[in-house]
Formats: structure tokens, sequence, C-alpha cells
């Protein structure tokens, strides 16, 4: 295996959380784009043919030199896959849901039916506000993703939308960063909040072949629902300890939808409540 790639995590399903498919399906239409075959781009590069093969199909997470060595070759913007790849490197190791692992899922067990949610007791142990560390971590990785440009050579940074394609049902404008309630009925995943950039899974669970998560911004101070692999028809939305709810959704057809975000000071102040189409209903752990 070429150095620096990993191999799929055994036992979990972070191989096709939504920001691998993005960085795979990315790079593949970086390499179709040079109408080179995987023979051809191993002997272009530092990265065998079996390499390539295992990195377009989302067996193994590339290299950042790889990804670097993919864009130059295609003329793809480098900024951009590199911070795909940044994100996806989070997601695959795990650091995007490591206050997940280990907590359990208390509350996921509550009766399945849809308005539930209303009679629930709150978290009875809030964890703490985010706290400056926390937001540094967050400021440190969104500065990291904005200053790729810049390192690469690459001219100002042009406004993206992570995840291409998407659909909204009037999300509000986009007036640059945001945090708190002033994030409230924004889109997470708009460049130019930043929020998606420090965004980690901080509930989640598994129902009828889909995942339902609980995305948190700690730099932002605000919370959205996500489901992985929806079908249509299925509904989600946030539901705060004090009785707010955000159920404004975003689709990326195929792969996921979440919902606008609502500001919150806690992780622990919101969860993610489901309507799925075939019949489950039910929700999330409070957040941790």
């Amino acid at each position: 295996m070429a150095e620096g790639a990993r191999p799929r995590p055994d036992g979990s399903s972070r191989a096709s959380a939504p920001e691998v498919r993005h960085l795979v399906e990315r790079l593949r239409e970086a390499r179709e784009s040079t109408g080179l075959s995987f023979a051809t781009l191993a002997a272009r590069t530092a990265y065998s043919k079996s390499s390539w093969e295992r990195y377009l199909n989302g067996k193994t997470l590339p290299p950042r030199d790889a990804v670097e060595a993919l864009a130059k070759l295609s003329g793809a913007d480098p900024a951009r896959l590199l911070a795909l790849w940044l994100l996806a490197d989070r997601a695959w190791s795990g650091r995007d849901a490591h206050d997940v692992r280990g907590a359990g899922n208390p509350g996921a067990g509550a009766a399945d039916t849809p308005g539930r949610e209303q009679g629930d007791a709150a978290p009875r142990r809030p964890a703490g506000p985010f706290g400056p560390a926390r937001r540094r971590r967050a400021a440190v990785l969104a500065a990291a993703v904005a200053a790729l440009a810049g390192a690469l050579g690459v001219g100002a940074w042009t406004a993206w939308t992570y995840g291409v394609g998407h659909r909204s049902e009037a999300a509000s404008p986009s007036t640059g960063p945001c945090s708190g309630e002033a994030c409230t009925n924004r889109d997470p995943e708009q460049q130019d909040t930043d929020c998606w950039t420090d965004a980690g899974t901080r509930a989640q669970r598994e129902v009828a072949g889909r995942t339902v998560e609980l995305r948190v911004s700690p730099a932002c101070r605000a919370a959205w629902g996500r489901i992985v692999g929806p079908r249509d028809g299925d509904r989600i939305r946030v539901v705060t300890a004090d009785g707010r709810r955000q159920s404004r959704q975003v689709a990326v057809p195929g792969h996921y939808q979440y919902t606008l975000m609502t500001g919150i000071d806690r992780a622990s102040e919101a969860r993610v409540c489901f309507e799925l189409v075939d019949g489950p209903s039910g929700c999330t752990a409070w957040g941790r």
C-alpha cells in the first residue's frame, strides 16, 4: 500500500461518509478529465495502478500528495480538492465522531413514534459550552482550508458550495460567517459561513438502512441534522431543549440531506428527530 494511504476502517461506516464520497467523486472527475488510464496515471505519479484503483473506488483514503498530484495532472483546483481531502480525512480517521464513540446512545430506545420528543426529558447533565480550546481548534482548521489557495500559489479563493447540486427550501441569504442565533436558518455547507470546516457528529442513530446524525459546529455555535442514504419522503428536524425546531432541508440527491442550522450554546441542547417514509420514527440522543 502506498505510503500515507489509509485502508477502509473495519467495522465502521466512515468510508461511506458523505465527506469521503464527495472527495472520491471529485477525484474521479479529475481523473476522467485527463483521459488517462490507471496504468498511465501510475506511470506519471509516485503511486501504483492498484493504489489509484483503491483511491478512486473509495477503498483507501489517498494520501495528500496523491491528491495534489492528480490536481496537477488534471488542472483541477488544488485548493478545493485539498479542502475536501481535509474533511474526508477527519471523517475517515474518526476524529469527526469522537464524541459519539463510547458514549452509547441514551434515548435511542425511546418509543419510535412521531411527536414523542415533546415529552422526553432534556439531557440530565448538560455538557459545558463550547470553550476557547475547541473554538481555537475550529479556527485553525478553517484557517488551514482558507489558506490552501494562497499556500499553493492559487489566486483568490473562489466562493463554492460544498456539495454541488443542493436544492434549498428558501434558505436565508448567506452574508458571511455567523455565530449562535445569527446562524439560524443559514445553510451550514455554504462556504462563506465556514461552519462546515469544524463540524462534527455529536449524536447518531442507525435506522432502516439510514444514518441520522446531529451535526454541530463549535466555532459557529450551531447545530443541524443530517440523514445519510435517505429515501424520498424521509424527513428530519433539529429539536432543541427549549422547544425550538428546524425542519427546513437541503438535499444532495442520491447521497444525503440535511437541515438548515439552529443556534445553540451547547451540543447537549439539541438532537435530531426523524420520520422515515417506510415507517420508523424517533430521535437521536442529545448531543455530547
